[in-house]
C-alpha cells in the first residue's frame, strides 16, 4: 500500500508545472530568439536580401499592407522575393531605401506563438507593423505580417 501511494504522489509531482524560475528563463531565451528574428527581418528589408528574408518567413507566411481606403495588398514570401529581385536588377533608377530606425514596442508570447508590435521610424514615414511568430523545429518563424505607412509630410518637407 505504500509503495502504490509513492508512485501515485510521484506521478502527480510529474505532473505539476515546472518551476517559475524554469519558465521565466525559457521566456526570457524564447524572447531574445523573437527580437533576434524581428531584427534579421528588418535587416533583410533593408538589403532587399532574398536569402536573409527565407531565414525569417515562413514559406506559407501571409503579408498583408493597408492601402488608401478598404483597399488590401496582399503578398506571399514567394511575391516578394521576386520583388527583391526585381528591385536588384532595376536599382539604377530605385533610390537607396533610407535608414530607418525600429523599435520593437511589444512581445506577446503565448507558448508556441508569440505576437510583435513594430514601428519603424523612417525620415519621411513611419511604418507600424504587427507580426505573428509560430516555433518551429528550426526556430521563431514569422507567419503573418500586418502593416500599415504614415507619412510625415513636415519631415520630408512636404509642406
Amino acid at each position: 500500500m505504500k509503495r502504490e501511494g509513492l508512485l501515485l504522489t510521484a506521478a502527480l509531482l510529474l505532473c505539476l508545472p515546472a518551476p517559475a524560475h524554469a519558465q521565466e528563463a525559457d521566456q526570457s531565451g524564447n524572447e531574445a530568439d523573437i527580437r533576434q528574428v524581428v531584427r534579421d527581418y528588418f535587416d533583410a528589408w533593408g538589403s532587399s536580401s532574398v536569402e536573409k528574408m527565407k531565414k525569417v518567413l515562413h514559406p506559407r507566411a501571409r503579408l498583408f499592407l493597408g492601402a488608401r481606403g478598404t483597399e488590401l495588398v496582399a503578398q506571399t514570401p514567394s511575391q516578394l522575393y521576386a520583388n527583391f529581385r526585381s528591385n536588384a536588377r532595376h536599382v539604377r533608377g530605385i533610390p537607396q531605401m533610407p535608414e530607418g530606425s525600429l523599435k520593437i514596442e511589444r512581445i506577446d508570447i503565448m507558448g508556441e506563438a508569440a505576437a510583435v508590435k513594430l514601428e519603424v521610424d523612417y525620415p519621411a514615414s513611419k511604418v507600424a507593423e504587427q507580426l505573428s511568430l509560430m516555433k518551429f523545429a528550426d526556430g521563431w518563424k514569422i507567419v503573418s505580417r500586418i502593416s500599415t505607412v504614415r507619412l510625415e509630410p513636415a519631415r520630408a518637407g512636404l509642406n
